[in-house]
């Protein structure tokens, strides 16, 4: 059952990609970008992954329906959905994190100056948005490199990998929230393919 749920997650991802990646706003494209991150928490709950990285998934899948809509009030629960899912992240991958960042060591292993700045250009890329939407994003950006972090910490290839993808596929969404006819025909694949990558290398990083 374990493999059945896994391998519906990818087929449900794939057809997400072929057929609705670059589809208007509709019901269907809605469902399927959402089914694809709920059977990645079903195969979580069936391969008896931690409850907090369960948790993650289920509120990533209620942040990609909100996302998959096109009113601002879908934007902002969105943006509070994939929040609550990188704290489940957080807390999972590295519980003392209020230390780590307060006292953070920089070295060649932890990508730390390079997480800020990319942090701070994806808040940027809201500047002219209503001010509760660039306050929740701020705080999101802030969550999201939280979470990178306590990754990189763990020394998980997996993990590590999957963070910066997660980080890499929400940078790609700030550029388009700048220009989305930068890369039109491009961005909204890859942005995809880097976050169903990240979410699944998150979840194999903490079963093996």
């Amino acid at each position: 059952m374990t493999w059945f749920a896994a391998i519906l997650a990818l087929g449900l991802a794939m057809t997400y990609q072929l057929r609705f990646v670059m589809a208007a706003v509709s019901d269907a494209r809605s469902v399927t970008k959402t089914a694809s991150v709920l059977a990645l928490a079903a195969t979580a709950v069936l391969a008896q992954a931690p409850l907090l990285v369960v948790l993650a998934l289920l509120f990533s899948a209620a942040g990609d329906w909100a996302l998959s809509r096109s009113s601002r009030l879908a934007f902002l629960l969105g943006i509070s959905a994939f929040a609550f899912a990188q704290i489940c992240y957080i807390a999972q991958f590295k519980p003392d994190i209020v230390e780590v960042l307060i006292a953070v060591e920089i070295n060649r292993e932890q990508p730390f100056l390079g997480l800020v700045v990319l942090g701070g250009a994806m808040t940027a890329a809201l500047k002219g948005h209503p001010v509760p939407l660039r306050m929740a994003a701020g705080l999101y950006t802030v969550l999201l490199l939280a979470m990178a972090l306590a990754a990189w910490q763990t020394g998980d290839w997996a993990l590590r990998i999957g963070a910066l993808l997660f980080v890499l596929s929400d940078a790609m969404i700030a550029v388009e929230l700048m220009d989305d006819r930068l890369f039109a025909n491009v961005l909204p694949r890859a942005i995809w393919v880097t976050y169903f990558a990240a979410q699944s290398l998150l979840l194999y990083g903490v079963l093996v």
